[in-house]
């Protein structure tokens, strides 16, 4: 098993996977027209993993 901080760095990575392939869609699409499934095919997780790491970035 993993220790809270191995976690919290693999949960930091992934936060910087999702937030370097949005800022990558905005420079490409309108705001409006990014949907999370094209978050999620660019950043290359699924869309369950954005839900939970998206939930965890918000507590």
């Amino acid at each position: 098993m993993l220790s809270k901080k191995k976690k919290s760095l693999k949960v930091q990575k992934t936060i910087q996977t999702i937030k370097t392939a949005f800022e990558k869609l905005i420079c490409e699409k309108d705001f409006e027209s990014i949907k999370v499934s094209n978050i999620v095919k660019n950043a290359k997780i699924n869309k369950k993993l954005f839900t939970d790491i998206t939930t965890i970035s918000m507590l």
